[in-house]
């Protein structure tokens, strides 16, 4: 009878010990790179004839798209070489995008500042929204 409840107490020490380390397994690497969120409005303007595919962002490794709104809305996209272009109607004289990402910063925090011209190639106008934190 003494062996058995001297088992039962070290299994349940066994299991106390075991079950805070299960639950802190589920917390984010520290580790991970610093980020930023940001939210954009974007203005395209189109000359007669051109075409009327505008870049925007895709997620990859760098940058998480988190919302994309679009008007007129697009009637179609195409990927190529990791980029996104989304396809407006052709009478589309102009186009907005409202934008919301999360970049993450490489090796260097500096990498958090990159342009926002490079997220969208041709805009006519690229405001930063800001947000209450």
């Amino acid at each position: 009878m003494r062996s058995a409840v001297n088992s039962y107490r070290r299994c349940r020490r066994a299991l106390l010990l075991v079950v805070p380390l299960a639950a802190c397994s589920v917390f984010p690497d520290a580790r991970r790179p610093p980020s930023v969120i940001e939210s954009m409005d974007v203005e395209y303007a189109f000359a007669p004839g051109a075409p009327r595919a505008i870049e925007v962002p895709a997620s990859n490794a760098e940058i998480t798209v988190l919302e994309l709104a679009v008007e007129p809305a697009p009637h179609g996209e195409r990927f190529e070489r990791g980029h996104r272009y989304l396809l407006l109607p052709l009478d589309c004289k102009e186009a907005k995008v409202r934008c919301r990402v999360q970049r993450w910063a490489g090796e260097q925090p500096a990498d958090l500042t990159a342009p926002y011209a490079e997220l969208f190639p041709g805009a006519r106008r690229i405001s930063v929204i800001d947000e209450p934190r």
